[in-house]
């Protein structure tokens, strides 16, 4: 006959391997939706978000961004702190090595991102890096509210494309390079093409609610 004072120990040891075996499962749950899950799902919209179309002219003079030449200009809202943007930072930078004699490109950081992290991974490449202010003026203009995203203006500052660059979070899916089909077409003076929701509808990381 077993006494209360074996069976004890054994039942406490049980119940602390259980609980430790469920922090550890739910630690590698936050940790894989943290990294995975969440960017597989569109990216909330803010309530106050601009709607922002295809055709719209907007004057980069306004926020304190210049340009040199009467070119195409590639803008590329880039979070260097974001997963999002570095599974597409490869592929960002062979467009602008492509492209680099036919467009002009901008880069533009959120206020709260490093600033020097983002001129390090772009370094060596004609992007020109700008840091939005506090009020986050020039994303809500462009109504973009997550990174990464790609807006294509023309020579004379109308909106071409805004969207993805791909469905593909590493930008390996040829027939969905979205970004790199408009510029492409924009180079061959086509109207812009339509890609459909999934080109416009923002997946990466959000940007802060106090940015918004």
């Amino acid at each position: 006959m077993l006494s209360l004072d074996n069976t004890m120990p054994k039942q406490r040891n049980t119940i602390w391997a259980v609980c430790i075996l469920f922090f550890c499962a739910a630690g590698i749950a936050l940790l894989f939706w943290n990294q995975e899950i969440k960017y597989l799902l569109p990216t909330p919209k803010p309530n106050n978000l601009t709607s922002v179309s295809a055709g719209e002219i907007i004057q980069l003079s306004a926020y304190n961004v210049s340009l040199d030449n009467n070119k195409p200009v590639l803008i590329h809202f880039f979070n260097p702190d974001c997963p999002c943007s570095r599974f597409n930072l490869k592929h960002v930078k062979a467009l602008i090595q492509l492209h680099k004699n036919h467009f002009q490109f901008i880069a533009i950081v959120p206020a709260y991102a490093d600033i020097n992290s983002a001129k390090e991974k772009l370094e060596n490449l004609p992007v020109r890096i700008y840091q939005g202010n506090v009020k986050n003026e020039i994303t809500k203009a462009f109504g973009v509210y997550a990174t990464p995203q790609a807006v294509l203006l023309t020579a004379d500052q109308k909106i071409y494309y805004k969207g993805n660059y791909n469905k593909a979070r590493y930008c390996t899916l040829k027939e969905s390079s979205y970004a790199a089909l408009a510029m492409e077409s924009l180079l061959r003076n086509e109207s812009p093409p339509s890609f459909g929701l999934l080109a416009s509808t923002a997946y990466g990381c959000e940007l802060p609610s106090n940015e918004n």
